[in-house]
Formats: structure tokens, sequence, C-alpha cells
């Protein structure tokens, strides 16, 4: 069946600082899709299409859609665990104006920044960056983020991906309690991997 989330009018422009904060932060037609093979230990996944075609990724059919009370963005659709609500999946999407993250920095120059913002979010005492670095998919710049924090909320890993395309700037955040990473990595991870925005969907 198809879900549908109509998402808000178009906001002011974003600038540098928004690609920061919305790394550190975090429509659809959903088609059934088997664990591959060669990861036994992925769930069965489905396919979450923005209804405009403008992202897609897979995500465990397990998760359930959570609607935001207020929407702070352009598109957002964030997916949760019912095994743990950290446990989730989140996309954010934004105009900016940017015709490719190399025009921002650097892999290391943005991983960088993120962690400096979410050590400056409430309740966190650290963060670290883990790694970070650019990939290239059908045409593509892509940059991925791997960072964690410490916080009076618990600890948290986050796996993200940043990319931007046709003027806008699209952010995929999978996370896990640390101590529930190694578990809940081959979902994220297959999330991360399958994310796809742009020219990417078409063809």
């Amino acid at each position: 069946a198809a879900l549908r989330v109509v998402p808000p009018p178009p906001r002011a422009t974003v600038d540098r600082r928004r690609v920061v904060e919305s790394a550190a932060t975090t429509v659809a037609v959903l088609l059934p899709r088997l664990a591959r093979a060669d990861q036994p230990d992925v769930a069965e996944a489905l396919t979450f299409v923005a209804r405009d075609g403008s992202f897609a990724f897979d995500y465990p059919a397990a998760f359930a859609l959570t609607p935001k009370p207020v929407k702070t963005h352009l598109d957002e659709v964030l997916l949760k665990s019912p095994a743990s609500s950290k446990r989730q999946i989140g996309v954010v999407v934004d105009p900016v104006k940017l015709a490719d993250l190399s025009e921002f920095g650097d892999a290391s120059f943005v991983g960088d920044r993120v962690v400096a913002a979410e050590r400056a979010r409430d309740g966190v005492t650290e963060a670290r960056l883990l790694d970070a670095r650019a990939l290239q998919k059908d045409g593509t710049t892509y940059y991925q983020i791997e960072y964690e924090n410490a916080s009076s909320r618990g600890d948290t890993r986050f796996l993200s991906r940043i990319a931007v395309a046709g003027g806008r700037l699209y952010i995929l955040t999978a996370q896990a309690r640390t101590a529930d990473y190694d578990a809940a990595r081959a979902d994220l991870e297959r999330a991360a991997e399958t994310f796809t925005v742009g020219a990417g969907l078409r063809g």
C-alpha cells in the first residue's frame, strides 16, 4: 500500500550553519525487499521513496513512520524501531545555495563541524568523530559521517549520509544506542548505503 506524506511549504534558503545543525539533529511508496544473501542479519526491508521522487532509502519493515508534531524543514521523515525508540532512521531536506558539497568543505571539515554542534547540544557531555569520507554514487557526491556522543540521556552512535542535489540539502541519519549499535549495524548501514537523491533515482 502507498503511504503519502504531504511536505510543508518551502522555507527560506539555509546557510552553512543549517548544514551542520541538520546533520547533528536529524511521501512514500513502500516496496517490500528481502535481505540479500550476503547480508543474512539484515531484516526484511521496505523502500521509502519521497512523494516527489527526490530521495529514497531502504529501512527495516518493522520500523514505523513517526509523525513529528512540529515541522522544521522543507521535508522530513522519521522511522523508529518498535524495540527501541533510540534506534531510528531519519531524513531532513532543506533548500541550500550550494551546487555540490565540496563548496562547503571536505568530508573531514563537515564531520568536525557536525561533532562540534553535537557537543553543544543540551545534555551532551562529549562527542567524537569516528569516520568521515566522501563517496560517489550515480554522479552525486555523498559525505558519510560517523560519530558518537555521551549524554545524560544515554550514549548514542550516529551514521549520516549527506548530499546536495537540485538546490536541496539531503541528510539521512541512522542511530542507535552505543551499547546496541552492533545489533543494529546491518540495518542502519543498509539505510545509508541505499540512500539515493536527485538524478540517482532516474534512469
